[in-house]
């Protein structure tokens, strides 16, 4: 939900999906052009991966989809270049390949901390960390990078661009057989020209990174919104420092009473000698430390 919320702020990225819901809609209505893609790809990679369709409102299966689509991407140009050359123009453009890449290392990002909060069990003094440590990382590589933007180990989007930093070098390498059945890779160039409608921002890599900036700020804004609804990562809130109150000493106290108290109710805790009024005693001494730390 919270990418959700960025997203719809960003036409720009609703090609993407488009593409892919297309593609997915085509290849399963279409017995032959199915065949079709999926005998190519075994041909040249001994696989048959399918293209994944996308459900609006869940966010895991969005970024299996990406993930999925940007792995057999090279074969679908080459089938496209012969067949589909409206597809073939928009997946050749380097704002297309910009936002699909950006979207592939965000929902990366996003369907771990989702699979964290979907453990069978959660470590309440965790959650916090979980989310700050996704916050920053996004921050870190897309907000207020210094000279490596986007980059990690799992990046799609960092060789991407260390690839195509020349503007005289920007081509793709798509995957085919030719007459003979022999497996060939082509290269085509990625272009400039403006793809989809109602788009606000232009095609040039800066314009692309400026993009990224507005959508990773706005999936922290809305991871920390989004977040602070639920019960239990209000609670968890006692064990995140950064979310205290920089009020006096009363405010506080009142503060980390009330998400205690909420933990109590949301998982009606009892434990002969643990009970609310004994975790209260010492609840100043445990969350002053953590200020200290955090201050630190």
């Amino acid at each position: 939900l919270a990418a959700k919320d960025a997203a719809s702020k960003l036409p720009d990225l609703e090609v993407v999906d488009q593409v892919i819901k297309t593609t997915a809609e085509q290849l399963g209505r279409s017995n032959v052009r199915r065949e079709k893609f999926l005998n190519l790809q075994y041909a040249i990679r001994k696989t048959d991966l399918q293209v994944l369709g996308m459900i609006a409102i869940w966010w895991l299966s969005r970024g299996e989809a990406v993930m999925r689509f940007c792995e057999v991407l090279p074969i679908l140009l080459w089938i496209w270049n012969e067949e589909e050359h409206a597809l073939f123009k928009t997946a050749t453009s380097f704002k297309f390949h910009f936002m699909l890449y950006l979207l592939a290392d965000v929902l990366f990002v996003l369907n771990n901390l989702s699979m964290k909060f979907q453990d069978r069990t959660v470590d309440l003094t965790t959650v916090a960390a979980t989310v700050d440590d996704a916050c920053s990382a996004l921050k870190q590589r897309y907000v207020t990078p210094v000279g490596r933007f986007g980059e990690f180990k799992q990046s799609r989007l960092a060789p991407f661009l260390k690839k195509h930093a020349s503007t005289e070098k920007r081509v793709l390498v798509i995957e085919g057989v030719d007459a003979e059945g022999n497996t060939v890779m082509d290269t085509v160039p990625l272009h400039d020209e403006p793809i989809g409608k109602g788009a606000l921002y232009g095609t040039s890599p800066e314009e692309c990174y400026d993009l990224a900036k507005v959508f990773a700020q706005g999936l922290i804004d809305a991871l920390d919104s989004r977040l602070d609804d639920l019960k239990m990562v209000d609670g968890a809130n006692l064990f995140r420092p950064k979310k205290y109150p920089l009020l006096h000493t009363g405010k506080r106290e009142k503060y980390w009473s009330d998400n205690l108290d909420l933990l109590f109710k949301l998982f009606d805790y009892k434990l002969p000698g643990v009970g609310k009024d004994a975790c209260d005693a010492d609840i100043g001494m445990l969350t002053n430390t953590l200020l200290k730390r955090h201050e630190n």
